[in-house]
């Protein structure tokens, strides 16, 4: 039910008053999204473009980026967050495609769910990387994109995420960066 309540949220925030018909792909709105293979990520993907808008969808996997390829109004572009390399390639790319960009959302993260004490330290510095340190990855992909939004007035939304208040149920190393924080 959260990642519902989230996206309709979301879309409140993203989605314009009227919408470019899917077919007129002239005046169809792209928008997009680091971290679209799972979760609120892909559920904004897909019904963005089904609404018409056209999504590049973030993922760093073939596998993913294969699958969110096979669907209508959708391109995968390879971006990995903590990666300026993959950041300025993506940005190249969507600038070659001549559509524009009109909206972003920042919504890449990851989890590691398991007991701190347990946690392997290979998995709790990927998350760090990528929630923490990724965190500049925001910095960096809205400060790369944004020459596109600008000019196209468009719009920028940053996802979080509640669990990083939790502590419990295997929640302690994605809590350990708000406890940083204090």
């Amino acid at each position: 039910m959260k990642p519902f309540v989230s996206t309709v949220m979301l879309l409140t925030l993203l989605l314009p008053l009227s919408f470019a018909s899917a077919e007129d792909s002239t005046n169809q709105r792209a928008v997009l999204i680091t971290g679209a293979t799972t979760g609120i990520g892909r559920a904004t993907a897909e019904h963005l473009a089904a609404a018409g808008h056209f999504v590049y969808a973030g993922a760093r996997k073939d596998a993913d980026m294969a699958e969110l390829n096979r669907m209508k109004n959708i391109m995968a572009v390879r971006i990995d967050v903590t990666s300026q390399e993959q950041i300025d390639a993506a940005v190249a790319l969507i600038e070659k495609q001549g559509r524009g960009l009109w909206g972003l959302v920042n919504n890449a993260g990851v989890n590691v769910v398991a007991p701190l004490i347990e946690a392997d330290e290979d998995d709790f510095e990927f998350l760090f990387d990528v929630n923490v340190f990724g965190v500049f990855g925001v910095f960096r992909v809205t400060r790369a994109f944004a020459p596109l939004i600008i000019e196209s007035r468009g719009r920028i939304v940053n996802i979080s995420s509640i669990s990083g208040v939790l502590s419990g149920g295997g929640y302690g190393m994605y809590s350990a960066r708000v406890a940083s924080d204090c």
